[in-house]
């Protein structure tokens, strides 16, 4: 390829490695290394649960998901806020950092010893006894986190993404390694356990690598009630979230236990990777874009614009995980796993609603319209119990997945109306901001349609095929909702300017 032929794709990367430019540019810079390392990370997921699919049981999954559950139950209700308050807080907050660190290690020292002290009652209640050492080992990895640098806050509210996936993603390969190698030698669940605290201390390690700064323990108490104040409705829609993420879980273990949770938890991990994962990428970058925020026009064409580019990106990955859901199992996990086919093809569509809830959420919290937050995130969790309730007793985790799906579809509908009414738009407007997204699913419902009379080994082609006829429409709908294009110097400073 010649020089010339080269330089569009020469200046597309160096405008990702830009640190200036306006808002706009700046969010899109950080939404793509986001989706990028997002991309890398749920690769080796998927490469993780491949493998150790393989060499473990479905019930050495459900352990590891109890003990997770406990961790994160107990997490959940003494959740600060702080970090979400930092992000969005526009004065300095160099002065708040060692505070908000103290008050971090005193919360995770504390959720350390809850843990520690009722594992044996989590256990029993899941009606997996076994699973008490492994609870107690998982509760390290909340004090692990407190110990995390905090200046790396920065990072988000500078909208310097690139060095935030770099630290993000530090863990990846240190826990795919350690989780392999010793599924291999130990063959059981303890090499899950081992695989998440080795991703965990490369984390650690690398958070004082690329924001260099030494906190130190000191609590100005003035400082801390003004914080905790400000963080209190982001507490509790953390608790409101883990009963929103965590209830199905909950309900799968107690009711079916710990072999069936294994089973529905892979089967969330296939489905949800990669249309939840990009989608809470994407509002990681959309939350402190929309804090900067301040003309409801622009706020109204920032959002909509968002939510087309997420829903044509994660629209067709849920229309393909769910058509194809037979042929993904076969091809990632082997045919033991052949039971979760159907519930993979409901979380799929759980993930895409999910996706597109969360960046509607991401607005109203910008917006500070934390009590409508709270009150869809309550909806979720009401609609999402009845739904539990009817179906999971009568189809298993298949009916906790299909529960899951309805419930986060309804929660979604609600959440983006409402977002769209928050901005000054008419919910008439979305089929113009999503037509893009149907155009992308349109090949994987028609190409499907024609091969399901045939043999399965049909299935693959028409997969191939539908996925590279989806990619066009992709490519077609980014350019009319993003509208950016890479120059060839950086934009000037908007703080600078006074653009954006």
């Amino acid at each position: 390829m010649t020089r010339r032929g080269l330089s569009p794709f020469v200046s597309a990367g160096r405008w990702l490695f830009w640190d200036h430019g306006s808002l706009k540019e700046r969010a899109l810079r950080g939404t793509i290394w986001l989706v990028l390392a997002e991309g890398l990370s749920r690769l080796a997921g998927v490469i993780k649960v491949a493998v150790l699919g393989r060499l473990l049981a479905p019930r050495d999954f459900g352990l590891l998901g109890v003990a997770l559950l406990v961790q994160q139950w107990i997490g959940s209700f003494t959740q600060t806020g702080i970090s979400a308050t930092l992000v969005r807080k526009r004065s300095d907050i160099r002065d708040d950092l060692d505070t908000a660190w103290t008050i971090g290690l005193i919360r995770g020292s504390l959720v350390f010893v809850l843990i520690f002290l009722l594992a044996p009652w989590g256990a029993t209640w899941f009606r997996s006894p076994e699973a008490a050492p492994i609870i107690r080992s998982i509760g390290l990895l909340t004090l692990m986190w407190e110990l995390v640098n905090p200046a790396v806050i920065y990072l988000r509210r500078e909208l310097d993404f690139r060095k935030d996936v770099a630290w993000r993603l530090s863990g990846v390969v240190p826990g795919l390694v350690a989780g392999v190698i010793l599924a291999l030698m130990w063959r059981n669940v303890w090499a899950l356990v081992a695989s998440l605290v080795a991703a965990r201390i490369a984390e650690l390690a690398a958070s004082y690598w690329i924001r260099p700064h030494r906190p130190r323990l000191h609590l100005d108490l003035g400082r801390a009630r003004e914080l905790l104040r400000t963080g209190k409705w982001f507490s509790w829609m953390n608790v409101a979230a883990f009963f929103e993420y965590q209830l199905d879980s909950l309900f799968t273990a107690r009711l079916l236990g710990a072999g069936a949770l294994g089973y529905y938890q892979v089967a969330a991990q296939l489905a949800l990777l990669p249309t939840v994962g990009l989608g809470s990428q994407v509002a990681a970058v959309l939350f402190p874009a929309f804090s900067r925020v301040e003309d409801r026009a622009r706020l109204k064409r920032a959002f909509l614009g968002a939510l087309g580019a997420l829903a044509l990106v994660t629209a067709p990955l849920a229309c393909a995980l769910s058509l194809y859901s037979e042929l993904v199992v076969r091809v990632v996990l082997g045919p033991k796993w052949s039971a979760i086919a159907p519930a993979l093809a409901w979380l799929a569509w759980a993930g895409l609603a999910r996706a597109l809830g969360g960046a509607s959420a991401s607005l109203l919290d910008a917006a500070g319209s934390l009590k409508t937050a709270m009150s869809l995130r309550l909806l979720r969790v009401v609609s999402l119990a009845g739904l539990l309730y009817a179906l999971a007793p009568r189809f298993g985790f298949t009916g906790t997945a299909a529960a899951v799906a309805a419930a986060s579809v309804i929660a979604a509908v609600v959440q983006v109306i409402v977002a769209v009414r928050s901005v000054g738009a008419s919910w008439f407007e979305l089929p113009a901001v999503l037509k893009h997204a149907a155009l992308a699913c349109l090949p994987f419902v028609v190409l499907r349609l024609v091969a399901l009379p045939l043999d399965a080994a049909w299935q693959l082609p028409a997969a191939l095929t539908s996925g590279a006829a989806s990619l066009y429409f992709v490519a077609r709908g980014l350019q009319a909702h993003l509208g950016i294009g890479f120059t060839s110097a950086p934009s000037a400073d908007p703080v600078r300017t006074g653009r954006a």
